[in-house]
């Protein structure tokens, strides 16, 4: 059993998943969610809002318009009408609406491309010595494991001639 099955989550409405039992959702709400995901991410684009705050205030709308507009797919019901149906077919009590969304834009902060083609050894030495170390342990099979999670002094010795930047301590 893993912790975050009892911890609350703002998804759940500040109930834990344990609390939120995946009986609970019938098919149909399990689908009906999907599509309201789909629909949502094709309705908002993130970068047209000036702050996470707008996007969440324009999600929740969204949600809720999706919530409430009858479908021809669900014979003219609205998904919520769709939905309380099932769970009253399924036995489920449950009359909120537990899926909530967030959509937050991506900054890649992209720039020109720096040219690398004049980099020398010398102005890598970081990327050489871990080479160095990942090499060591292929050539010579040294394995950590859950049991053994140390390398033996002798093999740290070995690996650490081979960087590029040791540090000789006199």
């Amino acid at each position: 059993m893993k912790f975050w099955n009892f911890s609350s989550r703002d998804e759940f409405q500040g109930k834990s998943p344990q609390e939120i039992d995946n009986r609970d959702i019938g098919p149909q709400e399990r689908e009906l969610s999907q599509d309201l995901m789909n629909y949502v991410l094709s309705k908002i684009n993130p970068y047209e809002f000036s702050d996470q705050n707008e996007i969440n205030k324009e999600v929740k709308r969204c949600q809720e318009r999706w919530l409430r507009e009858p479908q021809e797919e669900l014979n003219y019901k609205t998904p919520w009408e769709a939905i309380l149906e099932e769970r009253k077919r399924l036995g489920n009590p449950r009359k909120d609406f537990s899926i909530l969304m967030d959509i937050a834009p991506i900054n890649y902060n992209i720039h020109k491309r720096d040219d690398l083609s004049n980099i020398k050894i010398g102005d890598v030495p970081l990327v050489k010595d871990l080479e160095a170390f990942v090499n060591y342990f292929m050539e010579n099979h040294i394995k950590v494991t859950v049991k053994n999670r140390w390398i033996p002094f002798k093999h740290l010795k070995l690996i650490e001639e081979t960087f590029i930047n040791s540090m000789v301590v006199r």
